[in-house]
């Protein structure tokens, strides 16, 4: 009976190192950021630009990036999506950026464009939405979400974000 007992006991500690190791294992979400947006292009078939997304690994493993998705407002109205341009890896305890393709909706900038253009001074809140996908099973899709306002000064395009 007692064997019986230190069997019990020995497949109870097992156990226990086994569910420690498993909850050690799991990992952290990345912090997700706007970084910046630059590289506008205009063409016939539309206005592109990137925006540079910041990914801070917090893990002791690197976080292979598969997909990543943006979508942009403009004082309310949406303004333009874009996506990851090529899947990449963010080593362990790193901080990358990370460049996703914008498409501006021409349809919808339309309203707002000329007001970029211009040499007037003018404030536009914008939103962003997003996420990246995180090949690991204990992370899998990661979302993101920044407001602020877009400023035409006299020294240029400003991009400021409470908290930044």
């Amino acid at each position: 009976m007692s064997s019986s007992r230190s069997w019990n006991g020995l497949a109870a500690a097992f156990l226990l190192l086994a569910m420690s190791a498993g909850a050690a294992a799991k990992l952290s979400a990345p912090a997700i950021s706007i970084a910046g947006i630059h590289s506008p292009t205009l063409s016939a078939d539309g206005a592109q630009l990137i925006c540079s997304v910041r990914v801070e690994n917090p893990n002791d493993e690197a976080l292979p990036l598969t997909d990543g998705n943006v979508s942009l407002k403009l004082a309310g109205t949406p303004a333009a999506k874009g996506r990851l341009l090529r899947q990449m890896t963010i080593p362990a305890r790193a901080t990358r950026d990370v460049d996703l393709l914008v498409d501006l909706d021409m349809a919808a900038t339309v309203s707002w464009l000329p007001m970029f253009m211009g040499s007037e001074a003018f404030t536009l809140p914008f939103e962003v939405d997003g996420y990246v996908d995180v090949s690991h099973a204990d992370l899998g899709r990661i979302t993101f979400h920044e407001t602020g306002d877009v400023s035409m000064t006299e020294s240029g395009l400003e991009v400021s974000q409470p908290g930044h």
